[in-house]
């Protein structure tokens, strides 16, 4: 039975006509109630709202004769409802295993593009250093070029020493 249709309605009667309106019943639905009911006169039995899972009602009658009948058994099964059911459970699996895949890529495109932020930083900084290098380079290329003696070439070569070397490391030089 559908969990949907899970409200049952249960008529029962006792095949004795001798004063039929005194007939009485007593009934317990297995998985359910925890005992047989009292004794009533109600040929119906209602339940409402059941859980899913299995059960079976059981019936029985008395006559004026206090004659007690053979118990009646219905066995049914009330089905999870569709967000319990193994399905369910299956397409929650799987979304939750995509969730953790596409949070996973999206964890390693931000540190992939960030690593490549850094290598560009780190690319752009060593061609500025090469850059300042060959200035340097440059430069002492041109101070050689221009010297017509080697007096004026040795002093030239040092007084751009000086230019390119930073001041503090001048004193440890010199």
């Amino acid at each position: 039975i559908p969990f949907v249709a899970n409200t049952l309605r249960f008529e029962y009667s006792v095949p004795n006509y001798d004063n039929y309106t005194a007939n009485q019943y007593q009934y317990f639905l297995e998985g359910f109630d925890s005992d047989w009911s009292s004794w009533t006169k109600s040929a119906e039995k209602e339940y409402t709202n059941l859980p899913q899972g299995d059960y079976k009602f059981h019936v029985r009658g008395k006559n004026i004769y206090d004659f007690v009948s053979r118990e009646a058994v219905y066995s049914f099964t009330i089905l999870p409802p569709w967000y319990l059911s193994w399905w369910a459970y299956t397409f929650y699996a799987l979304v939750i295993i995509l969730g953790i895949f596409i949070v996973d890529r999206i964890m390693r495109r931000k540190i992939i593009n960030r690593e490549r932020d850094r290598a560009k930083l780190r690319e752009a900084e060593l061609i500025k250093k090469q850059a300042d290098e060959l200035e340097i380079v440059d430069r002492l290329v041109k101070v050689i070029n221009r010297a017509e003696n080697l007096d004026e070439l040795f002093n030239s070569l040092l007084e751009q020493t000086f230019i390119v070397i930073p001041q503090g490391e001048k004193a440890a030089v010199f």
